[in-house]
């Protein structure tokens, strides 16, 4: 087929032309900037935590309940240093043990909302070499479980320990049918220092993949 081309019209066709190409490919270069990651899904319903901020409390932050004493373990309510405010919940390990777990924790009800659950915090580490966060599955009967959200530290023999100004750490755990409350851990294995603020968990889809990271920090197939 021949193609006539209007009086003087050629060079306004082409330029048309390649601005439709381009316009075409805009939302390709859009989606590389993305790296293609899926939207992150929309929170069902907010697990009403107390104080996840560490903004409150009076001899010590309230609405959170520091671990059993340990040797070379050091429990802080720091209100010198938070994320969004001045206040935060720190632990500061200097044994070289892994074992007991230094945590701060807090029960709440299991609404039963949806299986899964996300769970993140904003995080401050000084060489820390392996922290959690970390979530228990309480049933009315029968021994609680629990699964890691989320890994802070060295996931591998040669790698460096965490050490970073507040960064965001976030996962998602599927929450046993016979769940009737649920216990978020802020957990400290190795040693170094770790500041938690600004705790959020929300219940999201089942359909959401879960994080299942095991005991070196590795997601589970």
């Amino acid at each position: 087929m021949t193609r006539v081309w209007p009086a003087g019209g050629r060079s306004k066709w082409v330029i048309g032309a390649a601005c439709m190409g381009l316009c075409l490919a805009l939302p390709l270069v859009a989606e590389d900037k993305q790296d293609g990651k899926p939207e992150e899904p929309k929170a069902v319903e907010q697990l009403k935590l107390v104080n996840p901020g560490f903004e409150e409390g009076e001899d010590t932050v309230s609405g959170w309940k520091r671990g059993a004493p340990i040797d070379g373990v050091e429990y802080l309510w720091d209100r010198n240093i938070g994320h969004d405010s001045k206040c935060s919940v720190a632990i500061r390990k200097t044994g070289q043990k892994y074992s007991p777990v230094a945590e701060w924790t807090q029960t709440v009800p299991h609404s039963g909302k949806t299986t899964k659950l996300r769970l993140s915090a904003f995080v401050r580490a000084e060489k820390m070499q392996k922290a959690l966060l970390d979530v228990t599955f309480l049933p009315a009967k029968g021994e609680a479980t629990h699964q890691w959200a989320a890994y802070i530290g060295a996931k591998k023999e040669d790698d460096r320990p965490a050490d970073h100004t507040w960064r965001e750490y976030s996962g998602v755990v599927a929450v046993p049918k016979d769940t009737k409350e649920l216990t978020i851990g802020l957990q400290v294995y190795g040693p170094g220092a770790v500041w938690f603020d600004d705790v959020k968990a929300e219940y999201v889809p089942d359909s959401t993949p879960a994080s299942y990271y095991d005991e070196k920090g590795k997601p589970k197939p």
